[in-house]
C-alpha cells in the first residue's frame, strides 16, 4: 500500500473512484476540486499547486494523493504545504476520503500514517487535522495517528454551526 501522485494512477481508476465518492456525496475530501473539471485539467492542476510558484491564485501550495493497494485507488488525500489562517481553523494539513466500499478495512488509519511520512517530506514538524465532532469514525483515526486534541470550534455557515476537533500531530 502506498501514496501515489495521480499521474502515476490509471485515470480510469480514479475517475471510478471519484465517481463512487461522489454518488456518496457532493463533498469529496481530498481529491484537489476534481469535481469542478475533467481528469486532464485535474492532473495539471494538481500537479502546479505542488509548487509555491505555480500553485493557482487563492489555493495554499499542496500535494494530491491517490492511495494504492495492489495498483487499485482505495482513497485520495491533500497534504497543505503549509496553512492560513482560514485553513489553521477550518481545514488543517491534511484532507482524505476513502471509496465508500473499502471503508471499515483499516485504510484510513494506514493513509493517514502514510501521510505522516510525505508531511515529513515536506519539512513540517506538526501537521494539524480537523474532524467533526461527531464523526466517530475520523476522530479515531486521528487519535490512533498520535492525534492530540488542541480544541474544538464552532463554525457557523449558512446560519448552521457545527462543531469541529482540532487535533495536532506532531512528527
Amino acid at each position: 500500500m502506498k501514496l501515489v501522485l495521480p499521474e502515476e494512477v490509471n485515470v480510469l481508476d480514479v475517475v471510478e473512484l471519484f465517481d463512487e465518492l461522489y454518488n456518496e456525496s457532493e463533498l469529496v475530501n481530498g481529491c484537489g476540486n476534481l469535481e469542478k473539471m475533467d481528469v486532464d485539467e485535474w492532473l495539471l492542476f494538481t500537479k502546479n499547486n505542488r509548487d509555491k510558484e505555480t500553485c493557482y491564485k487563492g489555493i495554499l501550495p499542496n500535494t494530491t494523493y491517490v492511495l494504492v493497494d495492489n495498483e487499485e485507488a482505495i482513497g485520495f488525500l491533500n497534504l497543505k504545504h503549509e496553512l492560513d489562517d482560514k485553513a489553521r481553523i477550518r481545514y488543517g494539513h491534511i484532507d482524505m476520503s476513502i471509496g465508500p466500499s473499502k471503508r471499515q478495512k483499516g485504510y484510513g488509519r494506514q493513509m493517514l500514517g502514510l501521510s505522516l511520512d510525505k508531511a515529513r517530506e515536506k519539512g513540517l514538524d506538526r501537521v494539524l487535522l480537523i474532524a467533526e465532532q461527531g464523526d466517530k469514525v475520523t476522530n479515531k483515526i486521528i487519535l490512533d495517528n498520535g492525534g492530540q486534541l488542541d480544541n474544538t470550534v464552532i463554525i457557523v455557515e449558512d446560519d448552521e454551526a457545527s462543531y469541529w476537533k482540532r487535533y495536532w500531530i506532531n512528527l
